[in-house]
């Protein structure tokens, strides 16, 4: 075996390195051109025929481990930097991806609020419409309700004041007829004595109230029909009583009631009188 860097250098077989030599290791490990500096440096050792091929072999056995040392050195550097870029990669993009999913649960989250926002401000506006279209169902209720009850008293107080005046009317022709001198039933203009009946206060003539009771076991009003009983008025008697004894000055204060009595004497003179004064004559059924 010759190794040489030129054609002059020769080697002598007996100290040739055996297979497998660091130096084999050494040119077939550091055969790249980076590595040309360190084979020089070797084929350099080589060629100094002071250095005998054990010492050589020696002492690139210290450099051949010192530089696989050194490789391996090197290489668990270059593996740490690239699990340490590969760990940071990997942490980037866990961080990449957390600050991903956290913006899209932000956003996501955004997203429901105003969904959830819009729904409770739709709901809102819908609650304040039924609110105002319930008031204003209740105000035009309220409004009819008072229309109503207005027109129920204006149509109770018309019904009231109607029947106050047909009241009025009947108490007015109530009196009237008991008031008046002619008779409801013979019309008699103006009868010498009178009878009132004492359960609807109806008067007549003396002589048609004591017709009437005449007629049958029960005296029934000839007005209204009521079942009554009949009084005489005294209404001459009082009269006379309460001019009688009585000196000209009560007489000139009362011309209307002595009046009255002269229309009672006159009565009872007149034809067609139904019943004669007769002071003493007093009837009740």
């Amino acid at each position: 075996l010759m190794t040489t860097t030129n054609s002059s250098l020769e080697v002598n077989p007996k100290e040739a390195l055996p297979p497998g030599s660091p130096v084999d290791r050494v040119v077939l490990r550091y055969s790249k051109p980076s590595h040309r500096a360190f084979i020089s440096s070797v084929m350099q050792r080589l060629q100094q025929p002071e250095v005998s091929p054990r010492q050589l072999l020696a002492a690139l056995t210290d450099a051949v481990d010192e530089m696989e040392a050194e490789e391996a050195r090197k290489e668990e550097e270059e593996r740490k930097k690239a699990e340490e870029e590969a760990r940071r990669a990997e942490e980037e993009k866990r961080r990449i991806e957390e600050y991903e999913r956290k913006r899209a649960e932000e956003e996501e989250a955004r997203r429901v609020a105003e969904e959830k926002k819009k729904a409770e401000e739709e709901a809102k506006r819908v609650a304040e419409e039924m609110w105002r279209a319930e008031l204003e169902k209740r105000r035009a209720e309220e409004e009819e309700w008072k229309r109503a009850q207005e027109e129920a008293h204006k149509e109770e107080e018309e019904r009231r004041k109607k029947a106050e005046e047909e009241a009025a009317k009947e108490e007015a022709r109530k009196a009237a007829e008991m008031t008046a001198r002619a008779c409801g039933v013979c019309k008699a203009s103006n009868p010498s004595a009178r009878a009132v009946f004492a359960t609807c206060g109806h008067v007549a003539c003396l002589g048609c109230a004591e017709g009437a009771a005449a007629r049958g076991s029960r005296l029934e009003c000839p007005f209204c029909a009521a079942p009554t009983t009949y009084m005489r008025l005294f209404e001459r008697e009082l009269l006379v009583a309460g001019t009688g004894n009585r000196g000209p000055d009560f007489i000139q204060n009362n011309t209307v009631a002595l009046q009255e009595v002269k229309e009672f004497d006159k009565d009872e003179d007149e034809p067609g009188s139904e019943v004669a004064a007769d002071p003493a004559t007093v009837r009740a059924v």
